[in-house]
């Protein structure tokens, strides 16, 4: 399908839109995000170690960085989180749910040391925007984890394109 086929392909839109929601469950926000292009949203102050994570245990709801509240929910009963974590894992090797906080790449944007981590209905609310403001920069990359399930699949699902390489895949 394509995007730009006029009203014919709402449908089309519509899954392609909530498939691009979704990918954010295995994406690292990275580095910094951009609002009323001026505000920036950097991680260092949340993640000054090497190697650490974050993930809500606080119960805080989230972090506020720059002009974003990156909010996150935690669960002690099962020791999940969802929304945004924050890391600065480096660790590009282990393809595996225990790697979920480490970047592909190692790193955030630009090299940042700290990033944050978006799983499964993550949501940013811009605490300074009026109306009419825009994001000017936004970087994302995949998680360790996700990247290798990707690439190789895991013991839950097969690589994307299977086996042949030819199989229809998207990232619901």
């Amino acid at each position: 399908c394509k995007i730009s086929d006029g009203e014919k392909n709402k449908s089309c839109r519509k899954h392609f839109l909530s498939m691009i929601k979704k990918i954010i469950w295995g994406l690292s926000l990275l580095g910094s995000v951009c609002a009323c292009g001026q505000t920036v949203s950097g991680f260092e102050n949340v993640i000054s170690k090497v190697d650490s994570s974050y993930n809500g245990n606080k119960k805080d709801q989230g972090v506020v960085s720059g002009a974003g509240h990156f909010w996150n929910s935690y669960n002690s009963k099962y020791g999940s989180w969802n929304g945004f974590s924050f890391s600065s894992k480096t660790d590009t090797v282990i393809g595996k749910w225990s790697n979920q906080y480490s970047s592909i790449s190692g790193n955030g944007a630009t090299n940042s040391m700290s990033y944050a981590v978006a799983y499964s209905s993550a949501q940013i609310t811009f605490t300074e925007s009026i109306i009419g403001d825009s994001i000017y920069g936004f970087s994302l990359n995949n998680s360790t984890y996700a990247y290798k399930t990707i690439r190789d699949g895991n013991v839950f699902s097969k690589k994307f394109g299977g086996a042949s390489g030819n199989d229809t895949d998207f990232l619901e």
